[in-house]
């Protein structure tokens, strides 16, 4: 699945879940992020590509890839395989200011 305008599909998000946010996972880390409020195809087809199994995400303007896990409750769900990892997929992602919070 390629995502080709990062900046339009993903943001960061305040409530109810603050996004983007960061979950150890053993080893790895969980990185989830939220999509665009406003209707969006591709957010939609990232959406429908995941929960029909698709696991490898290219965002082609940064040349990155990423592992997604699964759409939780309308968020995306990436694997990171450490925080400067979740940094970088976070720049590719267009995220300006790459930060996270970390799960409670």
């Amino acid at each position: 699945m390629n995502v080709e305008q990062p900046c339009n599909t993903f943001v960061s998000e305040f409530a109810p879940v603050p996004t983007p946010q960061l979950r150890p996972s053993g080893p790895p880390y969980e990185l989830l992020v939220s999509f665009t409020p406003a209707k969006d195809k591709e957010a939609d087809a990232v959406v429908a590509a995941v929960e029909a199994g698709t696991r490898r995400v290219v965002i082609p303007s940064a040349n990155v890839e990423a592992e997604a896990l699964r759409v939780e409750r309308g968020h995306l769900v990436l694997r990171a395989h450490t925080k400067d990892h979740a940094v970088q997929l976070l720049r590719a992602l267009c995220f300006k200011e790459p930060s996270f919070t970390s799960a409670k």
